[in-house]
């Protein structure tokens, strides 16, 4: 379950290459428009999971800035300031829940002084179990 801003999702079929089932990646992303902000709250489904995973980057024409947290309970479990440029591409490393933990809020906000639509992406968006 999500609430606030509801993010456009990419969950590619599932690909058969040479007998082994693939699934690529899911994709979260936000339009953040300029002086802009987004939140999306994410219920999380399994309680076992230990760990936020995936890594965010920033599109547009403008070279936006967009700084983004994650919160779980009121904690910063990660977060960065990401811009468009080639490969700067902000991995979540070690996002850690801890037990308990019942939902994650995403929220991100532009600080550059653009005036285009920034597109922030998390890249394999999800959670799991170490």
């Amino acid at each position: 379950m999500m609430i606030g801003d509801r993010p456009r999702e990419h969950n590619r079929p599932i690909c058969v290459q040479q007998g082994v089932a693939q699934c690529p990646p899911r994709q979260m992303m936000w339009t953040v428009p300029g002086g802009g902000s987004v939140t999306t709250r994410f219920a999380l489904d399994d309680a076992e999971d230990t760990r936020v995973t995936g890594s965010f980057e920033v599109r547009g024409g403008c070279s936006p800035v967009v700084e983004w947290t994650i919160t779980a309970q009121g904690r910063t479990i990660a977060g960065a300031r990401t811009r468009v440029r080639l490969v700067d591409e902000q991995f979540l490393g070690e996002a850690r829940l801890l037990p308990g933990d019942r939902a994650v809020t995403l929220a991100a906000r532009r600080t550059d002084r653009g005036s285009c639509e920034a597109v922030l992406v998390w890249n394999a968006a999800g959670t799991t179990t170490d």
